[in-house]
C-alpha cells in the first residue's frame, strides 16, 4: 500500500463460489473490494468475460442480478469516501464527482444528446439526490444496515458524513427518520450497447 491508500477492513466476501478473502480499500478516494474477477463472474466460456471492447453478455448480467445480498458497503460508501477524502484535505465537490458524475459517465448513463441523465443536478436530469450531513459522525453497525445480508467491511468503523434522505427520480426511497423505502421501484439501467469495461 502507498500513502494515498487506506485499507478499511479485510473481509471474506460471499460469492457464487462461497466465501473468498477480499480487501476493501479506499484508493485515492475510490472504494474498491479487491477480489478475483472469476469470483464475480463465473463465466462458462471466454465469450462471457468482459474485455475493453466487449460488453457483458446476457449470462454475465443474469449472474449479477442473482448476486447474493447486493453490494456490501454500498449503503455507507459515500460516508467512507468522504471520511477518507477529509483526511486528505479533499472537498465535497471531488467526492461528489467520484461517487456520482464519474460512475454515470463510466457506465454510459450521463447526459448526452441534450439530455441530462444521471450523475448531475440539472434541468431534465433524473432527480437522484441525497440530503447529506457532512460533519455528522456515526458508528457503522452492520445489524442496522438496510441491505438484506447484515455483513459490512465497515462494521464498527467511525465515519464522517451521513446520508439522511435519498430520492430516486424525485421519489423518497430512504430516510434515517422512518422506513419510507417500501417495495423497491428501481430497475436495472443499461446504456445502449451495454456496459463497457
Amino acid at each position: 500500500m502507498t500513502d494515498p491508500d487506506l485499507v478499511i477492513r479485510s473481509e471474506r466476501v460471499l460469492t457464487a463460489q462461497g466465501f473468498i478473502p477480499a480487501a476493501v480499500c479506499v484508493t485515492n478516494g475510490v472504494i474498491t473490494a479487491i477480489l478475483p474477477i472469476d469470483a464475480v463472474i463465473d463465466a462458462p466460456s471466454k465469450t462471457d468475460v468482459a474485455t475493453p471492447d466487449q460488453a457483458p453478455t446476457a449470462t454475465a448480467l443474469r449472474k449479477v442480478r442473482l448476486a447474493w445480498g447486493g453490494i456490501s458497503g454500498l449503503q455507507v460508501s459515500l460516508a467512507a469516501v468522504w471520511s477518507a477524502g477529509l483526511a486528505r484535505g479533499l472537498g465535497l465537490e471531488q467526492v461528489v464527482e467520484w461517487m456520482s458524475a464519474a460512475p454515470a459517465r463510466f457506465v454510459g448513463l450521463a447526459g448526452h444528446d441534450g439530455l441530462a441523465g444521471k450523475g448531475a443536478i440539472a434541468v431534465g436530469a433524473d432527480a437522484d439526490l441525497v440530503a447529506f450531513a457532512p460533519a455528522e459522525e456515526f458508528l457503522v453497525d452492520a445489524e442496522s444496515l438496510r441491505h438484506k445480508n447484515k455483513v459490512s467491511a465497515f462494521d464498527g468503523a467511525l465515519l464522517v458524513g451521513r446520508v439522511h434522505t435519498t430520492w430516486l427520480a424525485g421519489r423518497e426511497v430512504f430516510s434515517v427518520y422512518d422506513d419510507v423505502a417500501g417495495r423497491p421501484t428501481g430497475a436495472l439501467l443499461m446504456p445502449e450497447g451495454g456496459i463497457r469495461f
